[in-house]
């Protein structure tokens, strides 16, 4: 009889639990997403339909934040959750789904992740990634600006007139798709891996450690410092390179 009476109150208490592991929520409208606490936000682009945060028991709802301050949606863990992220789980064993249009501006730091759920058009697009923030995504767009430092991550498909990226301190950005123009600047150990990203002039520089692979149809301008490495695809037309201090720029 005792082991029934435990058996009842286990499955009532995981049946409580399961019940608060989920919540809908509304929020104002914003263009920026901004993550950290080991949350993953899941966009849904081009809808507009509020927000549902789920967990896995291991961080309280009321202790997940999804507030809009200056046009946008900051989500992180607070209070108490902020502990038990620390010391239980990393990541934290949240998700929160986002339907917004117009999101242009995205913002992932200690270990927060984005996930665009389809492609996502727009004018101008930033990313800004730090502290092993991470966002996985397609994006079409006239001008694309990547900003990752800190071991920080981003794989997708880019389509853009003009790609803008600045990369630190082993930071990784993992790119497919085209472009008419890519200005790149990587430092620090970090790695862009664009072989299978078609460009027709590019602009790179590459210094302390950093490894850069481009795909140029029309004309590179290659500078590589300390160690830093630049190999080239595509058999561009006009090529510069510049090299110190056993820097690399290499055709493949």
């Amino acid at each position: 009889m005792v082991r029934l009476i435990i058996s009842f109150l286990m499955l009532l208490t995981t049946w409580l639990l399961q019940a608060q592991s989920s919540e809908l929520r509304k929020a104002a409208s914003f263009s920026g997403i901004q993550v950290s606490s080991g949350v993953q936000v899941i966009l849904q682009p081009n809808e507009n339909g509020g927000i549902k945060v789920e967990t896995d028991g291991t961080i309280d709802l009321k202790n997940v934040y999804t507030e809009v301050s200056n046009n946008t949606l900051k989500v992180y863990i607070g209070g108490a959750g902020r502990r038990s992220v620390s010391l239980n789980k990393w990541p934290a064993g949240v998700n929160v789904y986002v339907s917004q249009k117009d999101v242009s501006r995205f913002m992932a730091e200690s270990a927060g992740k984005i996930k665009i759920a389809k492609r996502l058009k727009g004018n101008k697009i930033s990313i800004n990634l730090d502290s092993a923030g991470i966002l996985d995504g397609d994006f079409s767009a006239t001008t694309m600006v990547f900003t990752l430092d800190s071991a920080s991550v981003f794989r997708g498909d880019v389509q853009a007139t003009k790609v803008q990226v600045n990369i630190d301190s082993a930071a990784v950005i993992d790119i497919t798709g085209e472009a008419e123009e890519l200005s790149l600047t990587i430092d620090s150990a970090a790695n862009f891996r664009g072989k299978s990203f078609r460009v027709k002039k590019a602009k790179v520089e590459a210094d302390s450690l950093g490894k850069a692979e481009v795909y140029v149809t029309e004309t590179l301008d290659a500078y590589a410092d300390s160690m830093g490495r630049i190999f080239y695809y595509g058999n561009p037309k006009d090529v510069k390179k510049y090299t110190d201090s056993m820097g690399t720029v290499k055709a493949k």
